[in-house]
């Protein structure tokens, strides 16, 4: 085997192993945080998302070691018009296998698309920009179902998209340009739609300089996506290298992967993932550290008791806020809220009984009784809310 055949063979296979790493850290994170039970769409989505990620790296394998990267859209009409049956033969499967591979590449794609949507659908909550989750999954959906019907009424009939003799036309090519324009515009299009969704709250976010670099760099990453598509059009049509452009597919996938899983993530670098279950560990060290709980969250004790007593069979809410995949809030302003909150409500009660005066004959005795009860600061309270609304965004 050439080395450049194994080279490219090591590379796919290296980046399936990190894609799937990515993917089963992301399916680990979203367990031990919300379970099983409260999966969203995006979580059952990712399993459909590896299972394509398993089969165009396996459809890669095989197109270069067994069919040796050969298919009628490289095929010249001079070679075409001397080929043995057998010759047809491999030409017929390379091709199959060539289209098989586009069309589970391109699903790829878009089923992280969607996923990131979803994904984007619980982080935005509650913000402007909710608004648009809705038309860009239905122009992702769409441009989907546009892609599909591009591909399978182009050439008719379909078969003839793997015909070899006699040569069917410019339309039944596989390396077919209305097949690769289309793919491109709408995966483009939809990119930077996607993009413009979370743009608005992450810019906001008042974080560490090294956790808005990394931020930015998830969005270049984004962008990437979209370079690797415009590349891999320009090596196959205007430079002419068809061989090379074919690995740029399964890096856009792989980028594709990363970018998506990447934020979801981000809790395993944490040694509080690791220790205890997870979601409690959370609540218990806000509350040892200054008497109060995450904003976006509900500690279990404080469930169990508004619930009578016992486990919560409600739907456990995510504790991992927009700010905590991404960034970090002023922690300053929680802890003075929180202060606030306790030096304006005494949690105790107490009596005043003013000792009465030696009784006499003729004259009321009268006995005073003051209750402290505790209460809310309503201006903390209030401030509270506002910052709730402000910076913490639920995802679940």
């Amino acid at each position: 085997m050439p080395p450049e055949i194994v080279k490219l063979l090591v590379e796919i296979w290296i980046e399936y192993a990190i894609g799937m790493l990515f993917i089963f850290a992301r399916i680990l994170v979203r367990l031990r945080l919300v379970g099983l039970r409260n999966f969203d769409v995006d979580d059952y989505l990712i399993f459909l998302t590896a299972a394509l990620w398993t089969t165009v790296a396996t459809i890669a394998h095989v197109f270069i070691v067994d069919c040796g990267g050969q298919h009628t859209g490289i095929l010249p009409p001079d070679v075409r018009a001397t080929l043995t049956p057998e010759g047809v033969q491999a030409y017929t499967y390379g091709t199959q296998m060539f289209l098989f591979g586009l069309s589970i590449y391109f699903c790829v794609v878009w089923t992280l698309k969607i996923n990131m949507l979803f994904f984007y659908r619980r982080v935005v909550k509650g913000t402007w920009t909710e608004i648009l989750v809705v038309p860009v999954m239905g122009l992702v959906v769409g441009s989907f179902l546009v892609i599909v019907l591009t591909m399978t009424l182009t050439c008719r009939p379909f078969h003839a998209l793997w015909q070899v003799l006699p040569d069917p036309g410019p339309n039944c090519t596989p390396q077919n340009k209305v097949f690769f324009i289309t793919i491109l515009v709408f995966n483009i299009v939809t990119d930077a739609c996607i993009m413009m969704i979370p743009m608005p709250v992450v810019w906001g976010i008042r974080a560490a300089i090294w956790k808005r670099l990394a931020i930015y760099f998830c969005f270049v990453l984004g962008t990437f996506i979209m370079m690797a598509a415009i590349l891999r059009y320009t090596l196959i049509f205007n430079l002419n290298m068809a061989g090379i452009s074919a690995s740029w597919s399964i890096r856009e996938d792989f980028v594709a992967i990363i970018v998506g899983q990447a934020p979801m993530c981000a809790p395993v670098l944490r040694r509080t993932f690791w220790s205890g279950n997870g979601h409690s560990d959370s609540s218990a060290k806000g509350a040892g550290n200054d008497g109060g709980h995450e904003l976006g969250s509900v500690p279990d004790s404080a469930k169990g008791s508004k619930n009578g007593g016992g486990s919560s069979s409600k739907k456990r809410k995510d504790p991992f806020s927009i700010t905590q995949i991404i960034g970090t809030v002023n922690e300053s302003e929680e802890n003075m809220v929180d202060k606030s909150d306790r030096s304006e409500a005494p949690s105790t009660i107490s009596e005043v009984h003013e000792p009465p005066p030696e009784a006499r004959s003729g004259e009321v005795m009268v006995s005073r009784r003051i209750d402290v009860k505790r209460t809310q600061h309503a201006g903390a309270h209030a401030h509270y809310k506002d910052m709730q609304k402000s910076w913490y965004y639920e995802v679940a």
